[in-house]
């Protein structure tokens, strides 16, 4: 779908030290005639590099780094009588970038370990506009997302071995600037309501510190500790971990692992404004969970491996939710225009079981199977337990490759790789056809948020090339295909303005690849 340009190696023959680049660019318009309307429209490129410098007595230095640039846009349609659905009359304009530079540093500590040091800076914006043509034919502004984050990390840990036993200690110290607008336009009252008009600063510090060590016989114990503060609000969790490990003698394991874990919330919601102009979610806490994991382990043989998982995310508790209602943010995915007040009082269930039994690649072939039964719940403001977004229940992985040494003198390669994926259909809530029809706009029951669920969904990729090697110089030609089973995927429900009925909003891309590659 466009061009990809690498290279890698040392500064100079013989030298230590070296570089790795790599940079893309890519658009769909090259692929319009096979995407939906307006896919076409989405162009992206990027580049990575890293320079590395060992030195004798001073550890090595690397130098390192990653921007991308992504924009999208699309315009509404110019006939009202092709009008069918909201998007229709909507166009809007995205631009994304995102950069990332560090220095990293790591030197050995005689033959005790190493102490590691990054220091990295990343920024990231977002800017969209989208407008929305009006009865009369009137383009008028529908929303506006303006956002630009810096980070400023400082990373630093020392790994030693002190006898018997492996302490790894160390602090990670963000700083963060943002400056965030968010504005949506009301419907029917016609006025704009700015939700976040912000700029300034926090941080976020986390230090930790565990140790390995093995006791008597086949027995490891990790333990440690991890704590962190956001300044913004001054909330600070403590968390402690601990995994015990016992080895089988016919290389099998048992191993049980316990943690608690928190989670910071996107800052835009911290940031968010009543209609008083109060910042009324400053405060919110970390989200927290206690995860309990019991894991099965056996190699059978040199290429087969099999792992057994089941765990438990016991409960997630301070998760923020709306006060006498289904909404939470355990649910939310790309949600900016939320003005909700929140509570950190909701809670949370996961638990399952997985498996994974692999073949690793010999005999010019390998397959790889994982599964997993799950389920997924929380409970809102309202105290009712319920099916979260993603409880599917269950997903079935499947990868397979296969490898022919072909030719003359059998240096060719002819290769072919599949992945298929099953799993249970998105949940979603119950549409209420009556206020529908009433709004002309899509009302969902959120009394019984989640209870639906659609069809199973079943996924599959394939990739097959041919690779002619030659002494100093590699050619390629290939062709991928992503959603060889043109699955398409459940995104919402939307307002049909001449059924005015609700229809499920489903989109599907299958994209052929068909690419040539030369390495020498």
């Amino acid at each position: 779908m466009g061009i990809d340009l690498a290279s890698e190696g040392p500064f100079k023959k013989n030298g230590n030290a070296s570089c790795i680049f790599n940079y893309r660019y890519s658009t769909l318009q090259f692929m319009s005639s096979f995407l939906p309307d307006g896919a076409g429209n989405m162009r992206y490129q990027d580049l990575s590099f890293k320079l590395n410098f060992p030195t004798k007595r001073a550890g090595t230095f690397s130098f390192w780094g990653l921007e991308l640039i992504d924009s999208n846009k699309e315009k509404a349609k110019a006939s009202s009588d092709e009008w069918e659905y909201e998007g229709d009359r909507q166009s809007y304009k995205t631009a994304i970038n995102t950069g990332i530079a560090g220095l990293t540093h790591r030197i050995s500590l005689n033959d005790r370990g190493y102490w590691k040091t990054v220091l990295a800076a990343t920024g990231s914006g977002i800017r969209s506009n989208a407008d929305r043509i009006s009865d009369d034919m009137v383009s008028n502004p529908e929303n506006t997302i303006s956002k630009t984050n810096w980070n400023f990390i400082l990373n630093s840990f020392v790994n030693l071995r002190l006898g018997k036993y492996i302490n790894r200690s160390g602090i990670t110290m963000t700083g963060m600037t943002y400056d965030v607008l968010l504005k949506n336009y009301l419907q029917p009252s016609k006025e704009f309501l700015t939700i976040v008009d912000d700029n300034g600063a926090s941080a976020l510090i986390e230090a930790y510190t565990d140790f390995s060590f093995h006791l008597r016989n086949r027995w490891t114990l990790n333990t440690g500790l991890h704590g962190q503060v956001f300044l913004l609000n001054s909330h600070y969790p403590i968390e402690p971990r601990i995994a015990v490990k016992y080895q089988l003698p016919n290389k099998s394991s048992f191993c049980f692992s316990y943690g608690m874990h928190s989670r910071m919330e996107q800052l835009n919601y911290y940031l968010s404004r009543s209609e008083k102009g109060e910042l009324h979610n400053k405060n919110l806490d970390f989200t927290r969970a206690h995860h309990l994991v019991l894991s099965f382990d056996r190699s059978l043989g040199k290429d087969y491996h099999i792992r057994i998982e089941p765990y438990l995310q016991l409960l997630l508790y301070n998760v923020p939710v709306a006060a006498d209602s289904s909404l939470s943010l355990i649910n939310l995915r790309d949600e900016w225009f939320i003005q909700d007040k929140f509570y950190s009082n909701g809670k949370g269930l996961n638990y399952g079981i997985e498996l994974t039994v692999e073949k690793f690649l010999s005999k010019g072939y390998y397959w790889l199977l994982t599964g997993s039964l799950y389920s997924s719940r929380y409970r809102g403001g309202d105290g009712i337990w319920r099916n979260t977004r993603y409880n599917r229940g269950y997903m079935v992985n499947m990868l397979f490759g296969k490898e022919w040494m072909v030719g003359r003198s059998r240096h060719n390669l002819c290769a072919a790789n599949f992945r298929l994926t099953l799993s249970g259909g998105n949940r979603y809530s119950p549409v209420n056809e009556k206020e529908s029809e009433k709004m002309q706009d899509v009302v969902f029951d959120e009394s019984q948020a989640y209870s639906k669920q659609l069809s199973p969904a079943f996924w599959a990729d394939f990739t097959v090339y041919y690779r002619m090697n030659r002494t100093k110089v590699s050619h390629e030609i290939g062709l991928k295909m992503l959603n060889a089973t043109f699955y398409s995927e459940y995104l919402d429900h939307q307002y049909n303005f001449k059924t005015h009925k609700v229809d499920i909003y489903r989109d599907g891309i299958s994209i052929p690849n068909l690419y040539y590659k030369i390495e020498f």
